[in-house]
């Protein structure tokens, strides 16, 4: 192997590296959550708190619906869809907006409305 392309998969495999590791520890901040219905369905969902908290305080929420990548049952493609979970952080909103953040997690094959894909509209 010649000393470029080691250098090269060296640079890829530390990136990535440290890559994961700053996204598992982004992840550790949203907590994971499983609620049960009287039928048995789960639904998964992760909560995150602002950054600092005072007593008494009203904090804002922020619901997020992933899009169709977000599907799943590993109760973390949800923020990891698109970039969600990454594009939280850069905008702080746990930290400059003082934000909780709820993040549900929609089944494979399911959706978040019962409307076919190739709708551009509906009407409720």
């Amino acid at each position: 192997m010649n000393f470029k392309l080691a250098l090269t998969c060296f640079c890829i495999l530390f990136f990535q590296s440290v890559f994961s590791k700053s996204m598992d520890n982004l992840l550790k901040s949203y907590h994971p959550h499983v609620s049960n219905n009287t039928k048995g369905d789960k639904f998964l969902y992760r909560t995150a708190s602002p950054a600092e908290m005072i007593k008494d305080e009203k904090y804002p929420l922020l619901v997020f619906f992933h899009g169709a990548g977000g599907r799943g049952d590993n109760n973390m493609g949800q923020l990891l869809d698109a970039g969600g979970l990454q594009a939280f952080e850069k905008a702080g909103v746990r930290t400059k907006f003082q934000s909780h953040v709820f993040a549900g997690q929609v089944p494979k094959g399911e959706r978040w409305v019962n409307v076919h894909w190739s709708l551009l509209g509906h009407k409720m």
